[in-house]
């Protein structure tokens, strides 16, 4: 990233919707580690995430002290979650797979909804 996407935090945050829109795929990897139902609930979470993020105001969130800093907090926690699925949740015995991804997942809806609630503070 260069340094000025860094300070604005535009490309955290385009970065945030492309990692979820591609993990909503890749935790297909998962299927016969964990349970679907699981994996479709993920999915549909992911979904209602990424649907809540064309709303954040750039110009608002991103001017304001903490935006862009939450906007990488948030992406942070978006590719653990990602490097968990990819390097392979799907190699861990099913019970450690569902308790690692499960709360790689928690971690990643909170840090990004606080990033979602705290842009809609600001309308």
């Amino acid at each position: 990233m260069a340094e000025e996407d860094l300070k604005n935090g535009s490309c955290p945050a385009a970065r945030c919707e492309k990692l979820l829109a591609r993990l909503i795929d890749d935790l297909l990897q998962l299927t016969g580690k964990v349970d679907a139902k699981k994996i479709y609930a993920w999915q549909q979470e992911i979904r209602t995430l990424i649907d809540e993020m064309p709303m954040i105001d750039k110009k608002k969130i991103f001017e304001t002290e903490g935006g862009v800093q939450m906007a990488l907090l948030a992406l942070e926690k978006i590719m653990d979650l990602d490097e968990i699925v990819a390097r392979g949740a799907s190699a861990l015995p099913a019970e450690d797979a569902n308790r690692t991804v499960g709360e790689a997942m928690s971690k990643m809806t909170l840090e990004v909804n606080t990033f979602i609630d705290f842009t809609r503070s600001l309308m």
